[in-house]
């Protein structure tokens, strides 16, 4: 046999390899060790990846130390072997028949190399401990034929084992997917099989989702992150990678003019080596004008533009419509590069399919605590109503996160906190805490509430009766969700003289209801260009950035209820505004943002009266009340027949008569007790009589209530009243009565009660107190 010089330096080194670990038996271990030693073999096997070689060297030398261990262990060693040679070496056979037969083919092709020996000694051991060294770094024989015939790195479907692609500047998100640590992703098919299709292309293979915040357009690039990695795609995508992309840290420490466009050309050339890696851009609006200097048009988007067209690189982009609209589509030529995929807010079916997910497989073991299905359910229905600013499923993921969170930081001790569980309550406290509405007010569906609204109602609005039983009907029908479905949850209209409770009425609504208290008074919008306060100011006018009163308003006050007083002072421009907003729940506000309006009540006030109106029901051959009323006649002169039309329903308060103005006097006049005894512990009497008296002289029929307040300014907190308050001994506290004596208000002031009082306590705490010790100076003394 020809003498190989190839053969005769992996003999020369098993040899030193038996010396060195001193093993009695060359094993596949041993020849393996040798092998690589081999600097051809060191180059194939670095194709694999960065420290592949070096890891695989140095864990073959651990095994093969311990394998020497063992052997004289086992053989029962002093110490002392005799030095081995090729003559008398012993090579384990099956490893001498893998050696035997690669040197025989050697003979026939000197071009067989000992790469090929490696690949051979594996595919003969596929169940050793060498065997699994290599497969743990990804060396498998497959993969080492291949490199040997096309000199680059094997590709995952050569290999079996992925290696992910890694750079400084990019996140792997499928590596990231292979450890868990994305949320759980649920439904979105259709959606991703748009994004596979556009991906597949040979021309433009790129990707724009365009959805609003919170939607889920990166866990959308998640998902399918977690697919590819499950298999669970199609051939074309079975091995590609998906790598995201900070604007941010791309840009970074680029000083100097050329830095970003080398750093960009650096990371290009990169991603152009790999066939199967998509970049992946979030917030894809900032590569437009990124890494652009002083009166440069080079920017991120420009360097982009020819790989998107060629292909040269696949993308998935995602953005705002907004930004979408304001950056991407003006500039045509980075537009048509992109296909545009939409992605809607989930419906509420998936949004709580969604949620459970997350729940049973993320929120439940990161916070150790269970959850109700009737909490996700409501954390689901109550984000919509109570923060539509948010959306599904970003928002119920949130309330419920931090649901878990609350009782997590409670209870350190897991077993304590095993017993808990996020119940509705919960999730009612944390919404709670993120719009300022009551706890107890929450819960629409809160029967006992809703059922006393009526008489709650009656207790602030006296004797009318009508309007305040038809408000409470309509509001409880909103609420049982027979409301209309896109538009407020009403608008009515209060009709009737002044101070007759109109406005009362709202106030009670809304501090029955938990609902916030939004007030407008329309005296201050008579004018045209008034409209812009209540909704911003257009781009290019002064305030454009600080919103308008209303849309701010509703924007961090979603659950309200809107009162809009003496609404026939606004400019009929002003009630145009309220077309949209009536009818679908929506504002456009000066910035283009839209504003909804689905969980608020209006209110709109009036006190136009026509007298002269034709008492005819327009459009009916019968006639009504509500028709023949002289407001209901002004309100539809005064109203556009498009707004008019848009009203839920019309109510009209009667003239405050006598008695009731007298019920609205024991109102202001109880306040005005509460807070006097409040401030001054002073005790306030005011006697029927007295009451009869102030009413006779301050009704006002046309004035309906107010007056009552003025008259209790007038009759009662009289400037000797006062000044008996603040400059006699009443001002320690005491009593005052308001009598009506021979048709005449009489105030009698009475102090001497409560200091007598005072002056009695201390006596007869003098009187039982013990007598004192003197002090012995161990401590102070204490006064009785």
């Amino acid at each position: 046999m020809q003498h190989d010089s190839a053969y005769a330096a992996i003999e020369r080194l098993i040899v030193d390899n038996i010396n060195m670990f001193k093993v009695d038996e060359a094993s596949e271990l041993v020849v393996a060790y040798a092998i690589m030693q081999d600097h051809q073999v060191e180059q194939v096997v670095e194709m694999f990846g960065t420290d592949v070689s070096t890891n695989v060297y140095n864990n073959l030398a651990l095994a093969a130390k311990e394998e020497g261990r063992r052997q004289r262990q086992q053989g029962g060693s002093t110490g002392f072997r005799p030095q081995t040679t090729k003559f008398n070496m012993k090579v384990q056979p099956s490893v001498q028949k893998v050696l035997d037969a690669w040197r025989a083919d050697r003979q026939k092709d000197p071009s067989i190399s000992p790469a090929e020996l490696l690949a051979r000694l594996l595919e003969a051991h596929p169940k050793s401990e060498t065997f699994n060294l290599f497969k743990a770094e990804g060396v498998n024989p497959k993969g080492v034929r291949y490199v040997i015939d096309n000199h680059k790195p094997p590709p995952p479907s050569v290999t079996g084992i992925k290696k992910f692609f890694e750079h400084k500047l990019l996140n792997n998100m499928n590596k990231q997917a292979a450890n868990d640590e994305f949320e759980p992703f649920f439904g979105r098919e259709e959606e991703i099989e748009k994004m596979v299709r556009v991906l597949s292309r040979q021309r433009k293979p790129n990707v724009a989702l365009v959805g609003e915040a919170g939607v889920g357009k990166t866990a959308l690039v998640e998902g399918l992150a977690k697919r590819i990695e499950d298999g669970d795609v199609p051939e074309v995508l079975k091995n590609a990678q998906i790598v995201s992309l900070d604007v941010g840290d791309l840009t970074q420490g680029t000083k100097y003019r050329g830095d970003f466009e080398k750093r960009v050309k650096e990371l290009v050339e990169k991603l152009k080596e790999e066939d199967d890696v998509i970049l992946f851009i979030d917030e894809y609006h900032t590569v437009v004008g990124a890494g652009s200097a002083s009166g440069s048009q080079l920017d991120l988007s420009n360097m982009l533009k020819p790989l998107l067209a060629r292909g040269e690189i696949r993308m998935i982009a995602g953005t705002t419509p907004k930004e979408y609209k304001k950056t991407i589509r003006k500039d045509a030529a980075l537009k048509r590069r992109t296909q545009e995929v939409r992605v809607e807010e989930l419906n509420e079916g998936y949004t709580i399919m969604a949620c459970r997910k997350s729940v049973d497989e993320m929120l439940s073991k990161k916070h150790g605590v269970e959850y109700d299905e009737d909490a996700i359910v409501a954390a689901v229905r109550m984000s919509k109503r109570y923060m539509p600013e948010g959306k599904w499923p970003d928002s119920p993921l949130d309330i419920l996160d931090d649901a878990g969170a609350h009782i997590r930081v409670k209870y350190d001790d897991v077993n304590e906190r095993a017993k808990q569980r996020v119940d509705v309550g919960m999730i009612m406290q944390v919404i709670a805490e993120n719009t300022g509405i009551e706890t107890a007010r929450l819960d629409s569906g809160d029967g006992e509430q809703l059922k006393g609204l009526t008489d709650e109602l009656k207790k602030k609005v006296f004797n009318q009766d009508e309007p305040v039983e038809a408000l409470s009907r309509a509001f409880k029908r909103a609420n049982a969700g027979m409301g209309r479905l896109n538009g407020p949850m009403g608008v009515y209209v209060f009709a009737g003289p002044t101070g007759v409770g109109k406005t009362e009425t709202a106030k009670a609504l809304a501090e029955m209801t938990g609902m916030h208290f939004a007030r407008f008074d329309m005296t201050e919008y008579a004018e045209e260009h008034s409209v812009a306060r209540l909704k911003g100011a257009p781009p290019g006018y002064v305030g454009h950035d600080e919103g308008g009163q209303l849309t701010e308003e509703i924007r961090q006050h979603p659950y309200s209820v809107i009162l809009l007083d003496e609404i026939e002072k606004a400019h009929p421009e002003v009630l145009k505004l309220f077309l949209p907003t009536f009818d679908d729940a929506r504002m456009t506000d000066g910035e283009g943002n839209t504003v909804d309006f689905r969980n608020t009540f209006f209110i709109l006030t009036t006190n136009l009266k026509n007298e002269h109106a034709v008492k005819r029901n327009v459009g009916f051959n019968t006639v009504d009340d509500k028709d023949a009323s002289p407001y209901l006649a002004a309100i539809k002169q005064r109203f556009p027949p498009e707004l008019y039309n848009r009203v839920d329903d019309f109510f009209e308060y009667s003239v405050m008569d006598k008695g009731t103005a007298r019920l609205v006097l024991d109102k202001f006049i109880k306040q005005r007790a509460d807070q006097l005894f409040a401030d001054r512990a002073i005790e306030l009497n005011v006697t029927d009589a007295a009451r009869d008296f102030i009413v006779d002289a301050a009704y006002d029929a046309e004035m309906g209530g107010r007056p009552m307040n003025r008259a209790v300014d007038k009759y009662i907190a009289t400037d000797e009243m006062t000044d008996a308050i603040l400059f006699t001994d009443l001002k320690e506290g005491g009593a005052i009565k308001v009598d009506c004596v021979d048709g005449a208000l009489k105030h009698d002031f009475n102090a001497s009660s409560k200091k007598a009082t005072k002056q009695a306590k201390a006596v007869n705490d003098n009187s039982n107190a013990p007598a004192q010790k003197p002090s012995t100076g161990t401590g102070p003394s204490t006064q009785p």
